[in-house]
């Protein structure tokens, strides 16, 4: 009901509407003393029922008071919402099964069964009291006393001009200066066991001097010969029955040293130096 009774007054507004502009245009349209004018009272509108549907004639002008006022407390009826159908399912699609592949058997006559592997047997340990024990090392001996050196021998020369006497371990060194007085010893020229160093020097004035002691020679003004490196080496102590002790003497006169395997040689004219003790020894 509700319903219907709003649709009538959507229409008589409709009906309103189109009336006032008809009537408009037949006032601008028509002249003013063709169209007879039926005054209407102002306090007697006409009521207009609400239940009439009845079009209003055109010829009647309808006042702005005569509009059926809508009622502001009819809301517009709001259709139930239709329910959306139901989403179709979409069918899952079986998948199709991957056949399992079948092994191919293998032949039992190329099967190695465990069972026959070859075994490989445990070593056998070698017990640590089969080794055999390294034997401490023992040192080589020492070599006996003149068998590792290598023997040569030591000349003496004379100088007559300045009465000089020099050792050389050669027989002819400084001639036709120095004549060969002959030899006196045998050393050795590597430093074999229990050696130690012959030193030969000189001064300015042409005089030589021999010694196993290198201090002796430097304190008491003398060059060291050889670039300060023995000229062979001895032995200081007597090392057979064979070795002969070899002697240096001087004469003051002249300062002249001399080597020698004869302490008395030139004596009286030459001393045992050395407080008389040799030297050194010789092999032969």
């Amino acid at each position: 009901m509700e319903t219907i009774t709003l649709l009538i007054l959507i229409v008589i507004c409709c009906i309103l509407i189109s009336s006032s502009g008809m009537l408009g245009y037949l006032v601008i349209s028509t002249p003013a003393s063709s169209i007879p004018v039926t005054p209407v009272p102002a306090s007697t509108p006409a009521p207009i029922p609400a239940s009439t549907s009845a079009p209003v004639p055109a010829s009647t002008p309808v006042t702005a008071s005569t509009s059926a006022p809508i009622p502001a407390s009819i809301p517009a009826p709001v259709p139930a919402s239709t329910p959306a159908p139901a989403s179709t399912p979409v069918p899952v699609q079986a998948s199709t099964p991957v056949p399992v592949s079948t092994p191919t058997p293998v032949p039992a006559s190329i099967l190695v069964p465990a069972s026959t592997s070859a075994s490989v047997p445990a070593s056998t340990p070698v017990p640590a009291s089969t080794s055999a024990p390294i034997p401490a090392s023992t040192p080589a001996p020492a070599p006996a006393p003149g068998t590792d050196c290598n023997q040569i021998p030591l000349y003496r020369l004379y100088n007559g001009s300045i009465s000089d006497h020099m050792d050389s371990l050669s027989n002819n060194e400084a001639s036709p200066y120095y004549t060969l007085d002959g030899q006196i010893a045998t050393i050795c020229s590597n430093q074999a066991q229990g050696t130690t160093g012959l030193y030969r020097g000189y001064k300015n004035n042409g005089q030589h001097m021999s010694t196993t002691t290198l201090s002796e020679l430097t304190n008491n003004g003398f060059t060291v010969d050889f670039n300060s490196q023995p000229m062979g080496y001895v032995y200081t102590n007597s090392i057979s029955p064979n070795a002969k002790p070899i002697y240096r003497l001087y004469n003051s006169s002249n300062s002249d040293h001399m080597t020698s395997p004869n302490l008395n040689e030139a004596a009286p004219s030459y001393y045992a130096d050395w407080n008389g003790s040799p030297m050194f020894y010789s092999l032969k």
